[in-house]
């Protein structure tokens, strides 16, 4: 398709954290970046700010034809009055970051399509037509595909994978980029076209291919850079660096990515601008570049999601290799998405294994796609079958291990991925398919299983590993080589695994 940078910029109207904060100083000076670069660019702009003066003020200052307005999507005091529906945000709060009450999951059905219905007349009001993106850091199937089907909505954005940040975890879903999701989970990919949303979702804030995983580990050992955060939001210890924008960009757009590159830039303006206003400017100024270069095409979220649509009839497979490690400790990841499984591959102190795989099943449904939360939390998931976080303790580091050695070399056969390296002194070469993984050797390998002993997602192991995670059964099987519950042995040479 193309290597593509969404410029997403978000605005808040209310921000109760801190009341003194100047809510137009930086989406003001973001607009104001854009129109130095010629930059297209996507606004989204919450139903709060969509009523207030001095937001229709700078609105009116941004289009020049280059700026996509559309909707950020936080149930806010005002639209749940004007649906109808009681707010129970904390006092004094017109906005509340909580969940419940300040995302769609927190609600019936019923009251979703109240709040759609509200949201979208207010902006049709404003500019005289529905919106062609809507992003939020939580989204929920059933509505994104209410606002497809009557609105017509083009492509929606959610939070990058993320453990509990803000009391919001996604974990387990499509890494980067974009995917058709599911009817029942929005996180999940749809595998059939009964099961499957005509509009893309993409994936917010650029996350670290190497270091975001384990950000949230409680085990030192697991994030190796010692931070949280690890994303392209100028605002944050990443963001700020050029070495790591320049190793990011280097990562998702130059090296392999089966066809599709894509991050977002930009920032909410409930962040203030003069901590960010040399993270930002650096931020422009390296896009500018790469755009000249030819690196990176610009482009609206609609724009994107037309474009998806047009090249995509089903979710790609695509892939982020990250063979050098901007924090210089040596780590490797590649990433490998495509609609039914995940998988990453990784190298971290000398050992070769896959960190992580999960699958999406299109008939696994989102826990509060029936009944909405109360809490202040939201859990979003996909079925885990090799979890290289969640299942380590201060004892084990889950994964599959292949022994000591390097990734050589990634690059794209179809939609297939293949990727070479050593371990123990051979060579091997991985093969990843939308049907199945599997691995070739001249010679016969092996490689260990090895998860926390009270994993509870995994129920037994028959030749196979039997798993039941929210009480979704599933199963990773060995369709060439064979497995002890331990470990994994290659048969002539080859090992391969299906999931069902």
């Amino acid at each position: 398709m193309a290597n593509i940078v969404n410029i997403i910029n978000f605005v808040r109207g209310k921000e109760p954290r801190d009341r003194s904060l100047d809510l137009t100083e930086t989406i003001r000076q973001e607009i104001r970046l854009n129109k130095k670069y010629g930059f297209q660019n996507t606004i989204l702009l919450q139903y709060d700010a969509l009523n207030q003066s001095e937001f229709q003020t700078l609105i009116k200052d941004a289009d020049d034809g280059r700026t996509e307005f559309g909707f950020w999507f936080e149930v806010v005091q005002p639209l749940c009055e004007k649906a109808g529906i009681k707010w129970r945000g904390r006092p004094g709060f017109e906005w509340d970051w909580h969940v419940c009450p300040g995302f769609l999951p927190a609600y019936r059905k019923k009251k979703k399509k109240r709040l759609v219905d509200e949201a979208m007349e207010n902006f049709r009001l404003h500019f005289g037509y529905y919106p062609a993106s809507v992003g939020s850091w939580l989204l929920d199937s059933f509505s994104v595909g209410y606002m497809r089907e009557k609105y017509g909505v083009s492509g929606f954005a959610i939070c990058r994978e993320q453990w509990g940040t803000d009391g919001y975890t996604l974990w387990g879903g499509y890494y980067n980029g974009a995917y058709y999701p599911s009817r029942e989970n929005i996180l999940c990919p749809a595998q059939t076209e009964e099961y499957r949303i005509d509009a893309p979702v993409f994936r917010l804030l650029g996350a670290d291919p190497i270091h975001c995983y384990c950000e949230k580990s409680p085990y030192p050992r697991l994030n190796k850079g010692g931070l949280s955060l690890y994303t392209l939001e100028p605002t944050w210890h990443c963001g700020m660096d050029e070495r790591w924008v320049d190793w990011y960009f280097s990562t998702v757009f130059a090296s392999e990515n089966m066809g599709f590159g894509y991050t977002q830039m930009g920032q909410e303006n409930s962040f203030p601008y003069p901590p960010m206003k040399n993270s930002l400017r650096m931020q422009y100024e390296y896009l500018a570049k790469a755009e000249k270069a030819g690196l990176v095409e610009v482009k609206t979220l609609g724009e994107t999601s037309k474009l998806f649509r047009e090249t995509y009839r089903d979710t790609p497979a695509t892939a982020i290799t990250a063979i050098n490690d901007w924090h210089e400790s040596g780590c490797q990841s590649v990433w490998y998405d495509c609609k039914n499984y995940r998988l990453n591959f990784s190298e971290a102190d000398g050992r070769i294994s896959i960190r992580d795989i999960h699958k999406f099943d299109e008939k696994y449904r989102d826990r509060l796609l029936d009944e909405p939360t109360d809490k202040d939390t939201a859990v979003y998931d996909t079925l885990p079958v090799m979890e290289g976080m969640l299942w380590s303790d201060e004892e084990t580091d889950a994964g599959i291990f292949f022994g000591r050695g390097k990734i050589l070399s990634v690059c794209r056969d179809g939609d297939e991925l293949v990727i070479r390296f050593s371990a123990d002194g051979k060579l091997v070469k991985l093969f990843a398919s939308p049907e199945r993984i599997a691995f070739e050797c001249a010679d016969d390998f092996t490689a260990d299983f090895s998860v926390r002993p009270d994993c509870s997602d995994i129920v037994g192991f028959d030749g196979g590993v039997n798993y039941r995670h929210n009480g979704f059964e599933y199963r990773l099987e060995v369709a060439e080589g064979s497995f002890d519950g331990r470990k994994f042995a290659s048969e002539n040479n080859k090992l391969a695994f299906v999931l069902k």
